[in-house]
């Protein structure tokens, strides 16, 4: 296959590695998938979060959803930027298509009805954790 310039690196042979992925839930019910996204991609999208961290658009993360939503350090200290369309770096962008792709191959392949799905960048300064509740 010919990559396509004006696609993005990281959704060149999306469907094939989606679909791969699905196979790998399949058979294990968990899928590790090295490589799935490339190590300079994940340099260049660390590097979009980061711009956006020192811009001070992080915040402490939270537990729960809605009303409930509160933020409890001593279950959670990382910090968090949620990824919207309309408020996100180049790459964080092309990695939101990425994910939408990855909905539509697991609906379309287990029959599923994911109609949304969020994405966050998260940072642990040395010392935080995520303790599970």
């Amino acid at each position: 296959m010919i990559p396509n310039p004006s696609v993005s690196p990281l959704l060149q042979g999306a469907e094939a590695r989606l679909s791969a992925v699905v196979d790998t839930l399949v058979k294990q019910g968990f899928a590790i998938v090295p490589g799935f996204v490339d190590s300079d991609t994940c340099r260049e999208l660390a590097a979009e979060c980061r711009t956006f961290r020192d811009q001070g658009e992080f915040h402490r993360a939270g537990v729960g959803r809605g009303e409930m939503l509160e933020v409890r350090p001593e279950i959670r200290s990382d910090e968090i930027r949620w990824l919207a369309r309309n408020d996100c770096g180049p790459l964080q962008g092309d990695y939101l298509d990425l994910m939408a792709a990855y909905q539509q191959v697991l609906n379309r392949e287990l029959f599923l009805g994911l109609v949304e799905f969020e994405c966050f960048c998260a940072v642990y300064p040395p010392g935080s954790f995520y303790q599970r509740h």
